[in-house]
């Protein structure tokens, strides 16, 4: 539902935003990331919050008031008439960001470490799931006076909302699934061991007072470059997810390829359907052959060379010509279809941190940790990617690919930092 929620937006927010503020092509860039990191902000704010109710009141009420808490967000954001407005709720609506934390803490108390492998990538294939319906609920919905003039043409509330009708559709959605959750959803947390967790865990004699902090816990033996992996993954993605929407809408001759609405939604749903066939039926299988760093390596060095596909993409479609359009369309199908493989890394740094937990009962704790540091890394990141790429388009450095080059330094980073991850 937090997936569906948050990516629902990004085929027409560009659109949005030029509808309501009336901006250049060249700077919607800069907005759309201002307002993709509203919602970070709130999260990063309250994860502590919701660790804290999931391990007071258990993780099954904490995960319904949260799904309830975003099925408004959605309803209310394509109300918006300016970007102020779009900022605000998107800010309040990751007021509720606490779903994915939860159901994290759940997974890891179910899974064993012959399981986690295959529980995490059905984890991760749910959320690429969400980011695959939501961008082409979002997409398809957006505007239907345009798109579905025969059924919307001459309805005054879409005419002054066009943006309306998919946040009404995810709130609706959000709603069934906490009412789905509050139903038949079973509850993980053990009541006997819901309790502070001290350094006698961690091998020293029960008697010892002192409780294991937050810091204490980030630099146990592996934890430190555990997370490391984990915001260098979380901040490469970030980049990426900003700068999608924007560099197909953004029309060729600046470096874009020059996409409609509708098209970017099929693009992103694709990519994200492909992601999810990665994550599920490759990555289990991978991750047994050779080990989650294995993976994080391989994808570590395919990240550079899928990112410069969309840079070839761009040559291709400015040079023309029959040939350039078959290569074209060759690497299209690559980067929707073979490329997302990359994103296998999502799963790989969760089991990293997850096998870098000095304790069981401490994943909640954990998870909380890296999500804060993923929130702060996505409170910036969309901007400043944003940012970059309209830079780019804007002065044409680099050809106008200055975002796409960016990428590929951090991407390349990712592989060298690889060889401080111990073996655990």
């Amino acid at each position: 539902m937090e997936m569906i929620a948050f990516y629902s937006v990004f085929p027409y927010l560009p659109q949005m935003i030029q509808f309501n503020d009336r901006l250049p092509e060249a700077e919607v860039g800069f907005y759309t990331g201002v307002v993709e990191s509203a919602t970070s902000i709130a999260e990063v704010s309250v994860l502590g919050f919701w660790c804290y109710l999931a391990d007071r009141i258990g993780r099954k009420p904490a995960l319904v008031y949260s799904i309830i808490g975003m099925a408004f967000g959605p309803a209310l954001f394509g109300l918006s008439r300016n970007i102020t407005q779009m900022v605000f709720i998107r800010f309040i609506s990751g007021l509720f960001s606490g779903a994915g934390l939860i159901i994290r803490t759940m997974i890891g108390e179910h899974a064993t470490s012959k399981t986690e492998a295959q529980a995490y990538a059905w984890f991760s294939m749910s959320d690429f799931i969400g980011t695959f319906i939501g961008p082409i609920l979002g997409g398809s919905l957006a505007d239907p006076g345009r798109q579905y003039s025969d059924l919307f043409s001459g309805i005054e509330f879409f005419e002054k909302y066009p943006y309306a009708l998919p946040g009404l559709v995810i709130g609706g959605i959000n709603i069934t699934g906490a009412t789905m959750s509050a139903l038949f959803l079973e509850e993980t947390l053990d009541r006997s061991t819901a309790r502070k967790v001290t350094l006698e865990q961690d091998h020293v004699p029960e008697s010892a007072p002192q409780q294991i902090t937050s810091w204490q816990l980030i630099k146990s033996p592996g934890m430190p470059a555990a997370l490391s992996i984990y915001g260098q993954v979380i901040l490469i993605a970030s980049f990426y997810i900003s700068m999608l929407p924007v560099a197909l809408f953004t029309p060729i001759d600046l470096g874009g390829i020059g996409y409609t609405t509708p098209q970017i939604s099929i693009y992103m749903g694709a990519q994200a359907a492909s992601q999810a066939l990665w994550l599920l039926v490759v990555f289990p299988r991978l991750q047994q052959r050779i080990g989650t760093r294995g993976v994080l390596r391989v994808c570590s060095l395919g990240l550079p060379l899928f990112f410069s596909s969309f840079i070839l993409m761009n040559v291709l479609l400015r040079t023309g010509g029959t040939a350039c359009t078959v290569g074209f369309w060759a690497l299209t199908f690559l980067s929707t279809f073979v490329g997302p493989a990359v994103f296998m890394s999502f799963a790989g740094m969760q089991l990293l941190v997850n096998d870098a937990t000095p304790d069981p009962s401490l994943l909640g704790r954990v998870n909380a940790i890296a999500l804060m540091l993923c929130g702060v890394i996505r409170i910036a990141a969309p901007s400043i990617a944003t940012v970059v790429y309209a830079v780019g388009v804007r002065g044409q450095i680099a050809g106008g690919y200055l975002g796409w080059v960016v990428s590929i330094i951090l991407s390349t980073g990712l592989y060298f930092n690889m060889k401080w991850v111990p073996d655990f």
